[in-house]
């Protein structure tokens, strides 16, 4: 039976933590049993010492108060759970884990709105990823490097433009998007839906315009996924991996040795662009801005995919400036041109640093 004291305290307390979040502008809350809380900000991790190390009291009353029966029963069969949760003041991400010290939390703030592009200061081809009526679209890179963001502001475009009906799949609902032209439905799996292979199966039995896919874990959700950009929908959905080459090789290499010539043959055809991108500091160091790589699917990259030579979708990208693609690289110096970010840092962070003498001494 739950102590009202005890979880009135706990309480308390993260109220206390997102107060200090939103006076210091920090994007997540980290609260591991015996050490300080930690905040993210611009410069990283920064402990806060004044408060008491976390109890795991503390822990286990902010669990009990903030999840359903059915997260919670997911935390302890599986030692993790992912949860969209909303506080007084705010909306976030929770992720609750188990690891050799007991019991971890970690808190994302989402915005209370859906961002746009010009707030995340996105490059303007990524736009006419909005305008699309059919294809896959995939935003990948590192974990936290802002691609539900990216996908949240393609999606909220969409919604404030044109008329369509819009199904997000999501693990958790972060960012909450209310119809405004289009018609939006927004899916969690494990609370609206078993798993994202179902929901998309569900889907396509819906009347959807636009799917949105958290993300392709498996190889059900990619062939569904397929077949709806297939079938005249605009898929836009997320992946874990590093540039647009990537991206594809993780998708075809997911199904069997056989099968992969037909899945290449089909993701020439269905695959309309992918945005890679990382966030970094800006030079003054008050924010981070995403630094993208677009690839744009022209004949040439379709070719590739098709004959199996992803490790020259590279070149399609660096000849492909007038058609809105963008490497790292060209990015990084446009932003550097323009003051708001440090060339070096820049190209160290997309692992990219030897560059920086050809940029320096070019010309």
């Amino acid at each position: 039976m739950p102590d009202p004291e005890k979880e009135k305290a706990a309480l308390k307390e993260l109220g206390s933590l997102i107060s200090r979040m939103e006076d210091t502008g920090a994007s997540d809350l980290h609260l591991q049993e015996g050490e300080p809380p930690f905040l993210r900000i611009i410069a990283g991790l920064a402990p806060q010492p004044d408060f008491e190390p976390v109890r795991r009291e503390m822990i286990r009353t902010i669990i009990d108060g903030l999840l359903s029966e059915e997260k919670k029963s997911t935390l302890e069969k599986l030692g993790a759970v992912d949860a969209g949760v909303q506080l007084p003041t705010m909306r976030m991400r929770l992720a609750a884990f188990k690891h050799a010290g007991g019991l971890a939390l970690s808190f994302r703030v989402i915005p209370a709105t859906p961002p746009t592009f010009q707030e995340l200061g996105l490059p303007a081809a990524v736009r006419r990823f909005a305008n699309l009526n059919r294809g896959l679209v995939i935003i990948c890179g590192p974990t936290g490097c802002g691609k539900s963001t990216t996908a949240a502001a393609i999606i909220h475009q969409i919604n404030s433009s044109r008329r369509a009906h819009i199904i997000t799949i999501e693990d958790p609902v972060e960012f909450i998007h209310k119809s405004l032209t289009s018609l939006v439905a927004q899916r969690e799996v494990g609370k609206h839906t078993s798993s994202f292979a179902d929901a998309l199966r569900e889907g396509l039995r819906e009347d959807p315009d636009v799917l949105l896919v958290g993300e392709m874990r498996d190889v059900e959700t990619i062939e569904l996924a397929l077949r709806a950009a297939e079938t005249g929908h605009l898929v836009l959905s997320t992946l874990h991996t590093s540039g647009a080459a990537g991206s594809m090789a993780r998708i075809i290499d997911a199904f069997e040795a056989g099968a992969r010539a037909m899945i290449r043959t089909q993701l020439s055809l269905v695959l309309m662009g992918v945005l890679s991108q990382i966030l970094i500091p800006t030079k003054d160091g008050k924010r981070r801005v995403p630094v993208c790589e677009i690839l744009i699917l022209n004949d040439a990259a379709r070719h590739l995919i098709r004959e199996n030579k992803l490790e020259q979708i590279s070149n399609v990208i660096q000849s492909g400036t007038e058609e809105g693609m963008l490497s790292f690289s060209s990015h990084i110096a446009e932003l550097a041109k323009d003051g708001i970010i440090d060339t070096a840092g820049g190209l160290d962070a997309v692992g990219e640093a030897w560059r920086l003498a050809d940029m320096l001494f070019e010309g």
